[in-house]
């Protein structure tokens, strides 16, 4: 294993001489995984009708269950390293315990009767804050990769690309979708968001009054954000820096899609593809963390020793439950209520498990892959 941030070659492969690859696993798995996976949903979305749960049901269930999945491909690594729980001890412990007494005491703040009407308004404004907290943690997820490349690109420190110009390029959607679909697709929003309604109605009644103001700056910066990008590769290496330009160009057009799509289906082919950079990614790493002859002895190393069967447990049976809970959670025979449980039915302890444990995901990446890191940069 290459401790300069060069990646190791797969088991099996032969390592070619010359200058370390550029990419990160390969040419066509980092296309098909970071750079265009959200094409894999989209394009077969495109010959179908609009209701996901009608006329493309199964296609958003494997969604729904990838992205179930996806959130709890790091926790593994988070607890079962010793090196990395050593490090990060308190983050793992003292988050995770808040979260999980917030969850549990969720039919406690729902009974009004118990917390009055605050306990509900408080566990709406989580569901919010966990929706709002995927907005930024999926461009910046997109933002890590272009950094990665960056990092193995072999060049000089001086001629890199600042991070601002991957971060705007990666943001700068955000203000033209808010005030493009907000109030072009309110109907659509206010269905399926209807218990964070009171922050969303406001939001793009603002946005609905004040469009002729704020969609021109927001196209230019969108313009602007672009023509930075492809400035600084022209100045770093005259635009030969193949996996950034791929990425660049597969994210500009992943996002575009939320305005030349239909925006639930857009966004479902967003959600599938950083569900996969993600599931691609951790494989990746940990395959090449695991396998070099001073990984850390620990729980991880010995699962690791058959990764294909460990991912295939891990993700094939997270994937399944989260289908299966919404491919069958839905059939109860008329006049027939659901089973609950503390006041609260299996389908809305899923829900409510899935935005705490997406807060946990959100909260552990922020630290566990970041760049500077040593693990990190040893096993890219």
């Amino acid at each position: 294993m290459a401790t300069d941030g060069t990646s190791a070659p797969p088991h099996g492969a032969v390592p070619r001489a010359g200058a370390p690859s550029r990419w990160h696993v390969s040419p066509a798995v980092d296309t098909l995984a970071y750079h265009l996976s959200w094409a894999w949903i989209l394009i077969p979305l495109a010959f179908v009708g609009d209701d996901q749960h009608v006329d493309y049901r199964l296609l958003f269930a494997l969604v729904l269950g990838l992205n179930f999945a996806h959130r709890h491909f790091g926790l593994p690594y988070a607890y079962l390293d010793r090196q990395v729980f050593a490090e990060h001890r308190w983050r793992l412990v003292r988050v995770p315990l808040v979260l999980l007494a917030l969850f549990a005491a969720t039919p406690w703040l729902l009974d009004s009767h118990s917390s009055g009407t605050h306990g509900r308004a408080f566990v709406n404004a989580a569901v919010f804050i966990s929706v709002l907290w995927n907005f930024w943690h999926t461009p910046m997820q997109k933002f890590g990769i272009l950094r990665l490349y960056l990092a193995k690109s072999g060049l000089p420190p001086e001629r890199r690309a600042p991070p601002w110009v991957d971060r705007l390029l990666v943001l700068c959607w955000f203000p033209l979708l808010f005030t493009y679909i907000g109030p072009t697709y309110k109907a659509l929003i206010f269905k399926f968001g209807p218990s964070v309604l009171p922050y969303t109605k406001p939001l793009i009644g603002f946005m609905e009054r004040h469009s002729w103001l704020l969609v021109t700056p927001s196209v230019a910066l969108v313009v602007g954000a672009i023509a930075a990008f492809l400035c600084y590769e022209w100045r770093a290496d005259r635009l030969r820096s193949w996996p950034r330009l791929s990425m660049g160009l597969g994210t500009t057009l992943g996002f575009s899609a939320l305005l030349w799509a239909h925006p639930v289906k857009a966004y479902i082919a967003l959600a599938f593809s950083h569900a996969v950079e993600y599931m691609v990614f951790v494989w990746a790493f940990q395959r090449r963390r695991y396998s070099a002859p001073d990984a850390p002895p620990g729980p991880m190393r010995t699962l690791l020793r058959r990764p294909i069967a460990f991912y295939l447990v891990l993700g094939v049976g997270l994937c399944a439950l989260a289908m299966s809970e919404y491919l069958l959670g839905r059939k109860v025979a008329p006049g027939v209520e659901p089973m609950r449980l503390g006041g609260l039915s299996l389908r809305q302890w899923f829900f409510y498990y899935g935005a705490y444990e997406s807060m946990l995901h959100f909260y552990t990446d922020g630290f566990l892959w970041k760049m500077r890191s040593r693990a990190v940069q040893r096993a890219i």
